[in-house]
């Protein structure tokens, strides 16, 4: 069997020839070009030298354009490419080029791909607000729920969907004393079912109280309150020093009943108030916190 040339093959089977390279999905302009009205169309002259022409920009295809951002092709020759200002990409392409501005020749010109839907947006509402934080000491001894020691204007919409909580955070100490003492929470005027049958809290004399209260948007313009609280045994130097020790005396964990007749879209007032039965003898309140937590 002869052989061809010098490569070996047999004979008969000729060499095989180079194909025709294929085109580059990208390119440059050549020329300035304004950036048009949303919506409307702008020709852009771009490359023709070798491979790098516009013929491979089909009608309907997304394009990114350097320094001008995403354009949607109408049309295109070996040396244009005709496309829209689209506007799923306004104000992308704005930060790059403002409608009216040049676009300076060479710049790149590639294929992209689509945007994707956008994601939904709550206006930066989602998430923990803390609304208040107090840590002066307040100390209170009279004898009714009279006057307001706290109170804070909760801002319209801090409730925008069920489960959405606006949390209060306490800490309190009662003087060593055979005194009882009260605290009453109040939503626009209605008080918050904090012990049954009372609704406001009671202890006795001797007690450092951590006291949280969840208020749980359940419904549309009702809210269910939900107490956790820890109390310890306090001392004399507790009591000047807003500290505790000892074994815990009491852990209570309630759902009260729903705070009805608000309006959860409007600014709603929170008024906490304190109270010893026994003038002369305080319940201090010596942290207070006030947090939104949306669902």
């Amino acid at each position: 069997m002869s052989n061809c040339g010098n490569c070996g093959c047999p004979a008969g089977i000729s060499t095989p020839s180079n194909g025709v390279d294929g085109l580059n999905s990208f390119t440059s302009t050549t020329a300035d070009f304004v950036v048009p009205s949303v919506g409307a169309n702008v020709t852009i002259t771009v490359s023709s030298l070798g491979q790098a022409t516009g013929k491979w920009a089909a009608t309907g295809q997304l394009i990114f354009i350097e320094g001008a951002g995403w354009y949607r092709v109408v049309s295109s020759t070996d040396t244009t490419i005709t496309a829209t200002n689209p506007t799923a990409f306004t104000s992308e392409n704005a930060a790059l080029a403002a409608v009216g501005a040049t676009v300076t020749l060479g710049k790149y010109v590639s294929p992209s791909g689509e945007k994707g839907a956008d994601g939904s947006s709550t206006n930066g509402t989602d998430g923990t607000t803390v609304l208040e934080v107090d840590v002066r000491e307040y100390e209170e001894d009279q004898n009714t729920f009279s006057a307001v020691s706290k109170s804070y204007t909760i801002p319209a919409n801090t409730w925008e969907q069920t489960d959405d909580v606006v949390r209060l955070e306490m800490m309190l100490v009662t003087e060593i004393s055979d005194s009882y003492y009260g605290l009453r929470i109040e939503l626009d005027g209605n008080v918050v079912d904090l012990m049954s049958g009372l609704n406001d809290y009671y202890v006795t004399g001797g007690w450092l109280i951590h006291l949280k209260v969840d208020l749980v948007l359940s419904s549309s313009d009702e809210v269910t309150p939900v107490l956790s609280s820890v109390n310890q045994e306090a001392t004399t130097g507790g009591y000047a020093g807003n500290y505790s020790y000892g074994a815990v005396g009491n852990v209570i964990n309630r759902m009260g009943s729903n705070v009805t007749g608000i309006t959860t879209s409007d600014p709603l007032d929170l008024d906490v108030s304190l109270l010893s039965s026994t003038t002369g003898d305080n319940i201090k309140l010596f942290y207070y916190k006030l947090t939104s937590l949306k669902k």
